[in-house]
């Protein structure tokens, strides 16, 4: 086991794997540093571990500048909110040297608190921007926005199931759902 102590804190943990053909999945731990003082989180980790012989390896580590509420697998990458942006990050380097590196980012959240991936489609939610949807341009390397909800509505939970169907819960309990007919065509 890994200890992380004060003023480490941790918020969002997944599974993934970086190719197809690897057997090794990793988990990812994201962090938050805890500074009595701050109002909003400024540091933050990604922590990258292998399981080894029923124990974990910390392969990799990237610093982050906030708290890593959410982690999720994204086609052999792992995609991150944190604080009012949501980072990609792909693993590169050799077995030891491993290091995550960021490889598209999205900003203009006030805090992406969870995010949720089909294909190439991103979706977040967000403290009290309600929802966003992002499409990943593999070849230009981007995020891009080409969905979003103009209501005010404070996420609790968001979630994709079949397409073209997105749902999102917010605070005030209202189980919402919204249809992109023309986005998953």
């Amino acid at each position: 086991s890994i200890s992380l102590f004060f003023p480490h804190s941790r918020l969002s943990i997944c599974a993934v794997r970086f190719t197809e053909e690897e057997r090794v999945e990793y988990i990812v731990v994201g962090t938050v540093f805890v500074i009595p003082d701050e109002d909003s989180p400024n540091r933050g980790r990604i922590l990258l571990f292998k399981v080894v012989d029923n124990k974990l390896s910390l392969e990799a580590q990237k610093e982050v500048k906030g708290a890593v509420h959410d982690l999720q697998p994204f086609n052999g990458k792992v995609i991150a909110g944190v604080n009012a942006k949501v980072q990609l990050f792909v693993l590169s380097g050799l077995e030891g040297h491993r290091e995550l590196k960021q490889e598209a980012s999205n900003y203009g959240h006030v805090i992406a608190l969870y995010l949720r991936c089909k294909g190439d489609f991103i979706l977040v939610g967000d403290l009290m921007k309600s929802m966003s949807l992002l499409l990943y341009k593999a070849d230009e390397g981007v995020l891009e926005e080409i969905a979003t909800d103009y209501q005010c509505n404070w996420m609790t939970a968001v979630e994709v199931r079949c397409s073209p169907l997105l749902i999102f819960l917010c605070f005030e309990f209202l189980l919402i759902s919204i249809l992109f007919f023309l986005l998953f065509l």
